[in-house]
């Protein structure tokens, strides 16, 4: 069966809409149909309901989704076993990360990683963590990096540092000159959030210090969280790896404790799922790279 054919019929199911599927896989709204219909032919199936809404799977296609994930994922290994046979000379590593990763570190084991192996591309997607998971889950990526929980049954898992969160706050703020802060002085404070980045594990460190906080802003990129706090004279908890590249001595990090905020940053692979040798490399160069940072508050961790 044409491996075009599986393709167009997953990322329209994953769109819910042909002509967003059209754009996305970079062909014509009227072509894209055809090829769906050219896959129904034959499997002698309807595979799609069509609606002026969007397209939704028939039981038909609710079946073969499964089956058609899984030939396009096998062949996408099958393509990187032998890319790695031929010595790493060529290839292709879909990564899916964390903003603070992508922004501070990922740089740094890019240049690295480019030197070593010149003919392979590397195509990376900067998303929320808990994005990351369910597109990783559906094969959108060769290896994920991101929080590292408990309970993560459905992937592979393994650290590559754990760093602290930092109270973040400008020089007219009146914990400026502390060296700590305690997480109960905090009762009342203005404050800018990242959602959702680090918000999960700020705000179950923040309920077990029994404190209530005022939420002044809201906002998805840390970059732009570390320059609220200067304009609005407020606070923020950012991770220690979100301050290595900031370069406005207006603001400045600050730990916290009683309790001490902390996450694990790590790669994530499906359980089910190749793990390829270049997602390995790759890991080592970001421990490295953390290890250059040479800061107190994130620490690189053995697989």
């Amino acid at each position: 069966m044409d491996e075009k054919l599986l393709r167009y019929f997953v990322v329209a199911v994953e769109e819910g809409n042909v002509t967003r599927a059209a754009e996305r896989l970079g062909v014509s709204q009227p072509a894209l149909s055809q090829q769906l219909k050219k896959l129904e032919h034959h499997l002698n199936a309807a595979l799609l309901e069509r609606s002026k809404r969007g397209v939704t799977l028939t039981s038909a296609g609710g079946a073969f989704l499964p089956y058609a994930r899984r030939v396009l994922q096998e062949l996408h290994e099958a393509r990187l076993v032998m890319g790695e046979i031929e010595g790493l000379e060529r290839g292709h590593l879909t990564i899916g990360t964390v903003q603070s990763v992508n922004i501070n570190l990922m740089p740094r084991a890019l240049a690295k990683f480019g030197r070593r192996y010149p003919g392979v591309s590397i195509n990376i997607r900067e998303l929320a963590s808990d994005q990351i998971e369910p597109q990783l889950a559906k094969g959108a990526f060769d290896v994920g990096i991101g929080f590292l929980w408990e309970h993560q049954p459905d992937f592979v898992t393994e650290p590559l540092f754990r760093e602290e969160l930092m109270l973040v706050v400008p020089d007219t703020h009146p914990f400026w000159s502390r060296q700590e802060v305690a997480v109960r002085e905090l009762e009342g404070a203005a404050m800018v959030n990242i959602v959702p980045g680090s918000k999960r594990i700020w705000e179950a460190c923040r309920e077990a210090a029994g404190v209530r906080t005022h939420t002044v802003a809201e906002m998805s990129s840390i970059a732009s969280v570390i320059v609220s706090v200067r304009y609005m004279a407020a606070a923020a908890v950012v991770p220690a790896m979100a301050l290595t590249s900031s370069a406005d001595t207006h603001v400045k990090g600050i730990p916290l404790r009683d309790p001490k905020p902390e996450r694990t940053i790590g790669c994530l692979w499906r359980r089910q799922q190749y793990r390829p040798q270049l997602s390995k490399v790759l890991a080592s160069m970001l421990r490295e790279a953390v290890a250059e940072l040479q800061s107190p508050w994130i620490r690189p961790l053995e697989p």
